[in-house]
């Protein structure tokens, strides 16, 4: 086949309507040497598939932005909803308090835990806001060592002792002696809050909660396994999205919160990843990994 030689005019004149349609200078300079590689009758090809390029290229960034807003909206509502509620418990507890509504020493005490129980569900939503939009940032500032899990996951089901009594939950810890894990001690702890948490909330009196791990090769699993309703099948990835609306089976559609969101981000911070799966028996299945510690790290940290 004949080429035609292109005239600087030509090849000056792609790429101008290259840098004219707002390419890059390295897409502009490859534009110009394909026009004078390619057939006369080829140029005008290669100018359409550069603009396709762009098109799509705007199109992705659309979606994008579309993207983003829709997760900064789902997120705005979900913070109005999660703090509505205890909000207005510390509200209407206080106003009776002030009101003189509540007279006899037993329904003040009542009105003052609810009090308690409303300003500690506010703190740790503040406390998980702060956390997902540190986890959030690129490089996450992680501080790995040597970390005894077991001794970690016993403190986590100790703090939430009182929870599970509340709820008649009855929390089960099983994590194996001495099992090391590399990992950031506040930030683990706040996945196992997390995740201790959301296995409370969706049992039943005498319900159990287990709370067990094991070292599997260079890892170490995590598993938080309640005995609840579960989650629809079609919920399984939505309910790692902050704030995602879910559908419980058997029960009203609720809006998720941030706590699953950090612990999957925790999870992948160290390497890991976070999932769920259907519990034998019934309820769910919430798992995690993390590195196990080396041995040599081990040493150094005993």
């Amino acid at each position: 086949m004949k080429i035609a030689r292109r005239s600087p005019g030509g090849r000056l004149g792609s790429a101008a309507l290259a840098g004219a349609a707002g390419m890059s200078g390295v897409a502009a300079a490859a534009l110009w040497i394909a026009g004078a590689a390619l057939p006369r009758w080829a140029a005008p090809l290669t100018l359409l598939a550069a603009a396709l390029g762009l098109g799509a290229a705007a199109l992705l960034q659309r979606r994008a932005e579309r993207e983003d807003e829709r997760v900064r909206r789902a997120i705005t509502a979900g913070l109005a909803h999660t703090l509505r509620t205890p909000l207005a418990h510390v509200r209407m507890n206080a106003e009776m308090l002030a009101s003189g509504r509540v007279s006899s020493p037993g329904d003040q005490e009542r009105a003052v835990l609810e009090i308690e129980s409303s300003t500690r569900r506010l703190a740790r939503v503040v406390e998980n806001m702060v956390a997902f939009a540190s986890l959030s940032r690129p490089g996450l500032p992680l501080l790995p060592r040597a970390v005894d899990l077991g001794a970690l996951v016993e403190d986590a089901v100790a703090d939430a002792r009182e929870a599970s009594r509340a709820r008649g939950v009855i929390l089960v810890a099983d994590p194996p002696g001495g099992l090391m894990v590399q990992a950031d001690a506040d930030a683990l702890r706040l996945a196992l809050d997390n995740l201790i948490e959301n296995a409370l909330q969706h049992g039943a009196a005498g319900d159990h909660v287990t709370v067990d791990a094991a070292a599997e090769g260079g890892r170490t699993l995590i598993r938080i396994t309640d005995q609840g309703p579960g989650v629809a099948a079609h919920d399984h990835a939505r309910i790692w999205r902050p704030f995602a609306a879910l559908a419980t089976p058997g029960a009203p559609e609720r809006r998720g919160g941030l706590g699953l969101a950090i612990v999957r981000a925790v999870a992948r911070g160290h390497g890991g990843d976070a999932w769920m799966e259907a519990a034998p028996g019934g309820g769910a299945r919430f798992c995690m990994t993390v590195p196990t510690a080396a041995p040599a790290r081990m040493a150094a940290a005993s």
